[in-house]
């Protein structure tokens, strides 16, 4: 009884190994790195600088003819933190990226436009702040 529990144990550890060699074989290694924090800020408002809550602020790394997109939305602060893994830190290392932050609430924290901040090749972690400007009619 023992011996066909461990046994269906060793099945199962091979079974679960198998799948994770299998994922990372068929979509790339890069889908099967750590989480790790690439971009973290502020996002405030130009003329008050008061913390915008609810702005998707996303960062953008072009990868050939293709740009990779990994996003996060701001708090109550206003505070960002963008998670994604190793491949994108690499791949932002060797060229220009940008942080484009959008108003996805409307009105319901005051309208602002979009904003962009370009970033050269860099080594990540790092902190990028935005300003917006309040939306004009």
């Amino acid at each position: 009884m023992k011996l066909l529990r461990r046994l269906k144990e060793i099945q199962l550890t091979i079974l679960t190994m198998s799948s994770s060699v299998l994922i990372a074989a068929c979509y790339g290694a890069q889908y099967a790195g750590e989480q790790i924090s690439l971009v973290v800020g502020r996002v405030t408002g130009q003329d008050t600088s008061d913390p915008v809550e609810n702005v998707e602020v996303c960062l953008e790394i072009p990868d050939g003819p293709d740009t990779v997109r990994t996003c996060a939305t701001t708090d109550a602060q206003g505070n960002y933190e963008i998670v994604d893994d190793e491949y994108l830190e690499q791949l932002a290392s060797d060229r220009t990226s940008k942080i484009v932050a959008t108003d996805v609430d409307g009105d319901a924290n005051g309208a602002f436009q979009q904003a962009e901040v370009d970033i050269p090749p860099a080594n990540l972690p790092m902190t990028v702040d935005v300003e917006m400007e309040p939306a004009t009619n």
